[in-house]
């Protein structure tokens, strides 16, 4: 079938894979849905850790540094973005 290799949102369709099948679905109305504080605070703690993560990927010295400490098969990005919540619990 065409849809069992589509994965993700196309206009105001979303398609879901699941062990059982594909799903179509709409687009989730969330208009109306309003965060909590800690949604909030979370999102914007997310929103950091990506910025560190983009000025570590987008310079190359901050990379190759970076990518010395990671393990060989590691991702830059994602490692990055594990730092810095890492070093914001230390």
């Amino acid at each position: 079938m065409l849809f069992n290799e589509l994965s993700g949102r196309i206009g105001d369709i979303v398609f879901k894979q699941y062990k059982q099948g594909v799903v179509i679905s709409k687009v989730a109305d969330m208009s109306n849905v309003k965060a909590t504080a800690k949604q909030k605070k979370a999102r914007k703690e997310f929103a950091a850790a990506v910025a560190y993560a983009r000025k570590i990927n987008g310079d190359p010295a901050l990379r190759k540094a970076f990518e010395s400490k990671i393990g060989k098969d590691a991702r830059v990005y994602q490692s990055a973005i594990k730092a810095y919540y890492k070093s914001k619990k230390e």
